[in-house]
């Protein structure tokens, strides 16, 4: 069953809205047609945000509308996009999970059902079968944190000098602030994403001198998780960085 904390209370209001205009649209076929040409075409998190908005359209408008099966179809389509990354649970946005959370619920009740059988149960084989329970979703939410910080930092060298420093002076003490260091050093290891310079003019690094500087800063990185894991200290390898890091290792 759902859990229905303040925080799945918020995220549902705000799922609700999305269902209200699409049930609201005079062209809601119109509207799926748009999202399905576009997406395919979007980075990960304009996907999600986007995959969001149609989950919430599957769960929560009136199960008889015309158009559901439509938009349940491309649901399932965009959860086979790689850029999707549907499979790594652990960066998935919480409101995204939710909303699968309650597209699932719905695929589970109209299962019984004749008229789009098919179709529910393709989205339930390509849905995620595992998702953040609430004593998890701290831990979510600070690597989330992580994650954008460092794509968002002006330096990323700097950033990962300001941990070199930290785990110079935690090391010794084993103490809890390591845990920490570990986690924004792995949030670190996801690949940074590009961004565009102020105009389109100007001399622009080199691709071979981005791909050396990359590689020097991951280098560094992993010294420090490496660092960390040997040093003995205990760490959990169910939070969402370890189980991210995991995945790296399986790549």
């Amino acid at each position: 069953e759902v859990d229905v904390g303040k925080e799945h209370t918020n995220y549902k209001a705000m799922l609700q809205r999305h269902a209200d205009l699409m049930s609201s649209n005079r062209n809601p076929g119109k509207v799926i047609a748009k999202y399905r040409t576009e997406m395919p075409r979007m980075q990960t998190a304009d996907l999600q945000r986007n995959a969001t908005h149609v989950a919430a359209w599957v769960a929560l408008c009136p199960q008889d509308s015309a158009w559901l099966l439509d938009a349940l179809q491309l649901l399932t389509e965009s959860l086979k996009n790689k850029q999707m990354k549907a499979s790594d649970m652990c960066v998935l946005p919480p409101r995204f999970q939710y909303a699968l959370t309650l597209a699932r619920g719905r695929a589970y009740e109209c299962e019984g059902l004749e008229e789009g059988i098919d179709c529910w149960r393709k989205f339930l084989d390509v849905a995620p079968k595992t998702f953040v329970q609430v004593g998890e979703r701290k831990a979510l939410l600070l690597f989330q944190k992580d994650v954008t910080s460092w794509v968002n930092c002006q330096s990323q060298e700097g950033r990962v000098h300001e941990l070199e420093v930290k785990l110079h002076h935690a090391l010794p003490q084993l103490g809890p602030s390591l845990h920490d260091i570990l986690r924004s050093a792995i949030a670190a290891l996801t690949p940074p994403r590009a961004k565009r310079g102020d105009s389109g003019s100007g001399e622009r690094m080199d691709i071979d001198a981005q791909i050396r500087l990359q590689q020097g800063l991951q280098k560094r990185l992993r010294k420090i998780v490496l660092a960390i894991l040997e040093c003995g200290c205990d760490v959990d390898c169910h939070t969402p960085a370890m189980q991210h890091l995991q995945q790296l290792l399986e790549i």
